[in-house]
């Protein structure tokens, strides 16, 4: 699509960068959950190490970045290093909540001695696209493919700065 985030999953000394938001509704504990997110690597110098376990995460309190994340527990992450830089790769998984988690966190939480790269010397970054949870697996189910909308008209948003609601 045409917005997405990106962060890095590995910078040596346990480095990570993550993205957080509060979910828009609590999980259910015993709720069966699938997750899913497309990602793909970034190659410009130095961003173009590929690394796995690039993951998802569910918390009850807000992430700040005095919170260390590098525990080695993620609820659904990827085993394999994601070497793609010109397609988008899909992680999912699904997991039963044990808590009432009310934040949702992206990105890689296991520690350098857990995470393998092609080169501990750079940086590994990922772009992120499409994330979704549902309990519904047919929700998380989506394509990449979009088409480019065209405007005939100039396009306003506001109010501009915005803090958490915008206008279009």
């Amino acid at each position: 699509g045409n917005a997405y985030g990106g962060l890095v999953t590995y910078n040596s000394g346990n480095g990570r960068e993550y993205i957080s938001t509060a979910l828009s509704q609590t999980l259910a504990i015993g709720t069966k959950y699938y997750v899913s997110a497309y990602i793909s690597r970034a190659d410009s110098f130095p961003y173009n190490v590929a690394s796995n376990k690039f993951g998802f995460r569910f918390s009850t309190i807000s992430f700040t970045y005095s919170t260390s994340l590098t525990d080695n527990f993620s609820h659904i992450h990827s085993n394999n290093i994601i070497y793609d830089s010109l397609g988008w790769t899909k992680i999912s998984g699904s997991f039963v909540a044990d808590s009432v988690y009310q934040y949702f966190i992206i990105g890689n939480f296991y520690n350098d001695a857990n995470t393998a790269v092609t080169n501990s010397l750079f940086l590994a970054y990922y772009y992120v696209d499409q994330t979704c949870v549902s309990t519904d697996s047919t929700l998380c189910n989506t394509s990449t493919s979009f088409q480019d909308l065209k405007f005939q008209n100039n396009i306003s948003i506001y109010p501009n700065p915005t803090i958490n609601n915008f206008t279009v």
